[in-house]
């Protein structure tokens, strides 16, 4: 095995499945539908909105669509002459496989491939999907498609918005807001040429934004139905009668939850039927159809709120039952789907350390707990196929599941029996799934399972499960010159917290680690992660810089959990001073294993990330350098930044998101002054390298303000912006994300192994 060094850009070139978006096996079996992306020189940026200007979701930047034979792991790509493919679907029949797909500059369409003559055609459909499990929803008569296509009336706006003449008057940007609106007057008065701005809904929602169409994909013929609606989630019923959407159309940006209506949509042209109404969830994107196509299941979860599950009739007879009878069933999984037994009478529903199941009528409701005669396995999810509603059961009352060995990290695939409970290991891997929920699927005769698992020291690849599950093979790897590298390894650290409860994380050491060896080490601190899920991944977190691209350098790189409790509404929590004693100790356990130097510390951060890492430099001096990217420090200027589109995004993250101060600025005043580390920044020993990109407006500002106290302060301090640049440095176009990259090695290099000393 060779030796090198890594550079950002060899590890962006890597091949890594396409987020979210789910595998797909043909129906029959021989076939499976895979998308992975790599990063592109000179790619589009996206906006922030998420979308570049050719109207690509940048979730899809660099993807293409991939066919994998499942007999000899042979691959293929059908859309090899597109620029960009992504969410490929089989049709019913098994003779076309759909597909966004993009050709040069131009806005993204669909693309058929046929099966049997390899021959493809191009749909030139304006589709706006805009998360990766949003794939095209075929008809059960394999005739056409559901797609999100962009809005009829964003076009408009975005018409209607074009630039004034340069001898025009200046557009304006109205945002309005008035509990009490007063009557309008009968003659309004003169004004500037404006660009009216639209009460708008918090978070993705112009994203969302769509009309939803259907496509005869033969003809190409588009049937709208329904235009301007913001969701993410829809579903064909299994007769072909209807599609079942999640529509967003209300949001509480106190406690960053938005509320959904379950509606179906006749495909014969008749009107839709609202069927619930204004529920939480985060994605909108879990409901279910019965296999009868009589009924919907759905899910509601919001903050503070109980899991519930639902069903209701179909044709809006009926109002929806309350399947949990007012329990919070705890359920996990933001994008798993309630589960239907075949003959629509029962419902599965993956939960934190188990299952529920439910007879359909509501009359009766069991828990079945996972792993029950081992408590070493910690349930992560079930292996069920990403779309459709049925429960898929391998065998009599059993359930295939994933789970993780708590004392070797090892990733574990069981069944479990229903009925007993009785937990079976079948097979044991030094891996861990990829990232997303879609990286699992089960062949059409049931006999298979296929899995994207990656580890410490390898990208993702897709693994085979064959002979009852237990045999288990790498089908296809999409890097293979990466075998030839030598790369870092992980290990599992325990600890003791402050708090005496024990707490793990993973470190990532360098090739040919000698062991006793004391290294530079950083930490990379994220308050609320579980650390020790990054042990089987490749590359640790890439949010802001690779792991794997530290260690090669001769770096230890650190990610210590750090347990911090969510928002209680009867206490008012202190975030700022706990987070000491959630790393503290892990960083004094690295030293007494020898492994981490006490004199070559560091510290790094991103988002929230960078929040809890000047949070630690206002109360130790313990590290030698610092960076942080995408920076909050200032609660109190941050509580009302204003977006560019009139969101207030903030105050919900504030008061019950992850800032944890349970309440408005008003009513938590100090609170937001002493959880702020701008206000303690008189404090900070250790030299720090700020970084933002320029997307999000209120990034660069909380950044300018660290970088104005600490100057005044007269301390060592260094702001990088980057024009037009997203949330975190990983998702930065190749050119920011490689300087970024050296100049965090500089600083390291400078303060933790050079002249910094």
């Amino acid at each position: 095995m060779s030796q090198r060094t890594l550079t950002v850009t060899q590890l962006r070139q890597l091949r890594k499945p396409t987020y979210r978006v789910p595998l797909h096996a043909s129906p029959d079996g021989a076939a499976l539908a895979v998308s992975v992306m790599r990063d592109e020189p000179g790619a589009e940026v996206s906006d922030a909105q998420g979308f570049t200007p050719s109207g690509l979701p940048g979730e899809a930047v660099g993807s293409r669509v991939l066919v994998v034979n499942t007999a000899t792991g042979a691959v293929e790509e059908p859309f090899s002459a597109a620029r960009t493919s992504w969410g490929g679907q089989w049709s019913p029949d098994g003779t076309m496989l759909v597909a966004y797909v993009q050709q040069q500059q131009e806005p993204p369409g669909l693309g058929i491939w046929h099966r049997d003559t390899g021959a493809v055609r191009q749909l030139p459909v304006p589709v706006r999907p805009f998360f990766g499990f949003e794939v095209p929803r075929w008809t059960p008569d394999s005739r056409s498609v559901i797609v999100k296509l962009t809005a009829a009336s964003s076009v408009a706006a975005q018409q209607k918005a074009a630039p004034a003449a340069p001898d025009g008057p200046s557009p304006i940007r109205v945002f309005s807001f008035d509990p009490e609106p007063p009557e309008p007057p009968e003659s309004p008065p003169a004004r500037p040429a404006m660009i009216e701005v639209p009460a708008p809904l918090p978070g993705w929602a112009d994203g969302y934004r769509c009309d939803l169409a259907q496509v005869l994909v033969h003809t190409g013929d588009v049937t709208v139905l329904a235009s301007d609606w913001s969701l993410t989630g829809w579903e064909v019923a299994p007769d072909g009668h209807a599609v079942a959407v999640l529509r967003y159309t209300a949001a509480d940006p106190t406690k960053q939850q938005f509320y959904y209506d379950l509606t179906t949509v006749p495909l014969d042209g008749s009107s839709p039927t609202v069927l619930a109404r204004r529920f939480p969830q985060s994605y909108g994107i879990k409901c279910s159809w019965s296999p009868d196509s009589r009924s919907l299941a759905y899910v509601s979860e919001g903050r503070g709120q109980p899991g519930r599950l639902w069903v209701v009739p179909a044709d809006g007879s009926g109002e929806p039952t309350d399947l949990a009878a007012g329990e919070d069933l705890q359920l996990a999984g933001e994008e798993e789907v309630p589960r239907w037994s075949a003959d629509s009478e029962r419902l599965y529903c993956l939960a934190k350390g188990g299952y529920w199941e439910c007879t359909a009528d509501g009359s009766s409701r069991r828990w079945i707990a996972a792993g029950t005669e081992d408590e070493r396995q910690q349930l992560l999810r079930w292996v069920q196929s990403p779309w459709g509603s049925l429960c898929w059961q391998p065998g009599n009352r059993t359930l295939l599941q994933l789970a993780r060995h708590t004392q070797t990290g090892h990733l574990l695939l069981t069944t479990l029996n229903l009925e007993s409970g009785h937990t079976e290991v079948l097979a044991e891997l030094a891996k861990a799934p990829a990232d997303g929920y879609h990286g699992k699927e089960v062949s059409p005769d049931g006999s298979t399972a296929y899995l994207l698992l990656q580890a410490a020291e390898h990208p993702t690849e897709l693994w085979q499960f064959r002979d009852g599950f237990r045999a288990a093979q790498r089908l296809a790897s999409f890097n293979p010159a990466l075998d030839e590298t030598a790369l870092g390894t992980s290990r599992l650290v325990t600890w003791r917290g402050a708090d005496g409860t024990q707490q793990e994380g993973t470190l990532l050491l360098p090739p040919q680690y000698v062991e006793g060896q004391p290294l530079p080490t950083i930490v990379e601190v994220y308050g609320g992660r579980e650390g020790s899920r990054y042990q089987h991944v490749f590359a640790g977190s890439e949010a802001m810089v690779p792991g794997q691209f530290l260690a090669s350098r001769g770096f230890a790189v650190f990610y210590p959990s750090m347990p911090l409790e969510r928002h209680d509404p009867q206490r008012r929590r202190d975030p700022l001073r706990k987070l000491p004693g959630l790393v503290l100790p892990a960083i004094n356990r690295l030293i007494d294993l020898g492994i981490a130097d006490p004199q070559r510390l560091g510290v790094m951060g991103n988002s929230y990330g960078s929040y809890c890492t000047l949070a630690l430099l206002t109360q130790t001096d313990r590290f030698r350098a610092a960076v942080v990217s995408a920076v909050y420090a200032n609660l109190t200027s941050v509580y009302g930044a204003l977006s560019d589109d009139g969101h207030s995004r903030w105050l919900g993250w504030c008061e019950s998101g992850q800032a944890r101060l349970g309440g408005s600025l008003w009513e938590q005043r100090d609170a937001y002054i002493e959880n702020s580390p701008l206000f303690y920044l008189d404090r900070v020993t250790t030299p720090l390298l700020l970084a933002s990109g320029t997307v999000f407006a209120e990034e660069p500002a909380q950044a300018g303000e660290v970088f104005s106290a600490l100057r005044r302060l007269g301390k060592r301090v260094e702001l990088r912006l980057y024009e037009g640049e997203d949330h975190a440095p990983g998702l930065w176009s190749e050119p920011s994300h490689r300087d970024f990259a050296e100049r965090v090695v500089q600083w390291f290099d400078t303060y933790l192994k050079g002249a910094g000393d």
